[in-house]
């Protein structure tokens, strides 16, 4: 459940961040994937870099 709360704080970093549409598109897409567990535990090192890269993004 971990894993669960870290990828639903990036969707709402990501949902504020972005527009609407995008940001509902993200919700949706992690939504589906949420059902299953082994995608979830294989996006969870992704989703570690997704919070890394707005850092670099702010700097340039």
């Amino acid at each position: 459940y971990f894993f669960v709360y870290i990828y639903i704080y990036i969707i709402l970093r990501y949902f504020i961040r972005f527009s609407l549409p995008e940001g509902l598109f993200f919700f949706i897409f992690f939504l589906e994937i949420s059902f299953n567990f082994y995608i979830l535990i294989y996006i969870a090192n992704f989703i570690m870099i997704m919070i890394k890269l707005p850092r670099y993004i702010k700097y340039r």
